[in-house]
């Protein structure tokens, strides 16, 4: 298993302004989010927010703290939302209790 992650800081809207497409680009679009047995997350100082992806291939993968979040686990003073965007079911396990859900057709 292999976490990454990546820390983003906020711009100030009057620099944002000029801008081009490719700074734009940098800042702000998140493109690897899904990667084979890894975990990927985006540390944004826009309110503390983390974006991130996983994807399991025949092995569990766990949702470590990483350095930004200055705390024992993950969840500690966060919430979290999961989506499950592919067409399986899944299992998580939150305080050793483990939830089953099945995907939704859109």
């Amino acid at each position: 298993m292999k976490t990454n992650y990546e820390i983003r800081y906020a711009a100030h809207p009057e620099d944002a302004k000029s801008y081009d497409t490719k700074r734009i680009r940098r800042d702000f679009l998140i493109e690897k989010v899904f990667s084979a047995n890894e975990v990927n997350m985006v540390y944004s100082m826009y309110d503390r927010m983390v974006v991130g992806g996983v994807m399991p291939v025949g092995e569990v993968l766990q949702l470590e703290a990483i350095d930004p979040l200055k705390a024992p686990y993950f969840l500690t003073r966060r919430e979290i939302g999961i989506f499950n965007v592919v067409l399986y079911h899944y299992t998580f396990s939150l305080d050793s209790t483990y939830h089953f859900y099945q995907y939704l057709k859109f």
